[in-house]
């Protein structure tokens, strides 16, 4: 919600004769929309960042989260029931109740590290126990939300999950704000 569309809403109910009253619930989405638009308007918030940032970064958004990544596991399917052997001749048998073996391959997603992902004006900065990553925004190509997860899409290698519980949808903004100024 722009200030043009609080203005509006302001003219409209001046014109009607009405005064607009929101109880509690309704001035925290309001607030929420304010601040969604400030931050597509490019209106973006600095943080403290307890990681050294390079000269001229800012960081405007931090997540506690666990790294993923989609990782090829193979897994062997096979029957060894009852099973037995008759002897033909020396050196030759028959063996009977084995089948044999099948691959069965899937990508599953693996867990990395855990640790604190921080969007800056210049890149993700992905703070772990184990390992600590830098990807520069122009390398990111595409990134989706879901309820508990950003998968980051590169230009080149692994797609990136950043699984976490903070507020998913502002953060989806502020990247995607950081990623429209850096182009």
């Amino acid at each position: 919600m722009t200030a043009e569309e609080d203005t509006k809403i302001a003219a409209i109910s001046d014109n009607l004769g009405i005064a607009i009253t929101h109880d509690g619930t309704t001035q925290h989405t309001l607030e929420r929309f304010r601040l969604l638009a400030r931050i597509d308007n490019g209106q973006l918030t600095r943080l403290d960042a307890p990681v050294i940032l390079q000269r001229g970064e800012e960081c405007y958004a931090h997540l506690q989260c666990s790294l993923h990544e989609l990782r090829t596991v193979t897994k062997a399917v096979a029957y060894h029931g009852p099973a037995g052997r008759i002897r033909i001749m020396k050196g030759l048998s028959w063996r009977y109740g084995y089948v044999n073996v099948n691959r069965v391959t899937s990508e599953q997603l693996k867990e990395i590290d855990a640790g604190t992902l921080y969007v800056t004006n210049k890149r993700l900065l992905f703070n772990g126990a184990r390992k600590n990553s830098s990807l520069p925004l122009k390398r990111v190509i595409h990134f989706a939300l879901f309820s508990d997860a950003i998968q980051i899409e590169k230009d080149s290698g692994r797609d990136q999950f950043f699984k976490g519980s903070g507020d998913l949808e502002l953060i989806g903004a502020i990247l995607e704000a950081c990623l429209r100024q850096s182009r």
